[in-house]
Order: structure tokens, then C-alpha cells, then sequence
């Protein structure tokens, strides 16, 4: 036996993870997975982009998202604070970034919303008046 608790072959530490249950070793992986991800220093990136961002929690998990990240694999720690695995941190990077464009893009729309009815309203009575001519010339 090692110093860790393990196995001094990898044959006998699969003969040891063999007796244990799927469930028992899931929640060894999540406890080991949220573990390195708290000394890594996720929840300092956390708390920093919070502020950065300007949002919450609820924000957070938004904009993971967005980006691509999948919920499920956003948490909690015993505490409550918010949790996600350190290897998919970028997601909220491309949850930003889709928020700032579409941020951009509703400003502009707001700023021409005018511009685009007229233009909708002219392709669509174009597009009517084509469908409408037809029947009357026939």
C-alpha cells in the first residue's frame, strides 16, 4: 500500500475500484473534481468576473451559457458559493462576448428602430402587392 492510500500496482487499485459501487466513485470524482477546482483558484476568477461583469450568480450561470457551457456542470460549494469545473471557465468568455455583441446590436436597433419598420413595411407590401396582382390580371 502507498504512502496515499492507493495501491502499489495499477492491477490491484482496479481490483480495489471493483468492489466499490458506480455511485460511491461518482461522488469520490465530484468531491475531487470541485476540490482542485476551489485550489485552483476558480472562485477568485468567479468573484472577479462577477464584478467585472457587473451580475450576480443567476448572471454567471447565464452567461456560461450562453457561451456554451452546459448547466448541469454549474454548482455550489458547501458554502453556497457558485462552482464550476476550472476546464471550462472559457465558457464564460464566450458568454460575454455574445452578450456585449447582442447588447451592441439591441442599441443599435433601438437607435434605427424607424429606419427598419420603414424597411420591413416596404418589403412586406411589395411582397403583397406581387401576391395580390396575379389573381387580379388572371
Amino acid at each position: 500500500m502507498t504512502a496515499a492510500g492507493l495501491s502499489n500496482t495499477p492491477q490491484e487499485y482496479r481490483e480495489r475500484l471493483d468492489d466499490q459501487s458506480d455511485e460511491q466513485i461518482d461522488t469520490w470524482a465530484g468531491e475531487l473534481m470541485r476540490d482542485v477546482s476551489i485550489r485552483r483558484g476558480v472562485r477568485e476568477v468567479l468573484h472577479g468576473f462577477r464584478a467585472a461583469m457587473d451580475t450576480d450568480d443567476a448572471g454567471l450561470r447565464r452567461l456560461y451559457s450562453a457561451g456554451g457551457g452546459p448547466a448541469a456542470a454549474v454548482g455550489t460549494t458547501e458554502r453556497g458559493e457558485l462552482m464550476m469545473p476550472a476546464i471550462s471557465l472559457y465558457y464564460l468568455v464566450g458568454g460575454a462576448h455574445a452578450k456585449a455583441e447582442l447588447d451592441s446590436l439591441k442599441s443599435w436597433l433601438a437607435v434605427h428602430n424607424a429606419a427598419v419598420m420603414a424597411v420591413l413595411f416596404v418589403v412586406f407590401g411589395v411582397d403583397l402587392i406581387a401576391k395580390g396582382i396575379p389573381p387580379l390580371s388572371g
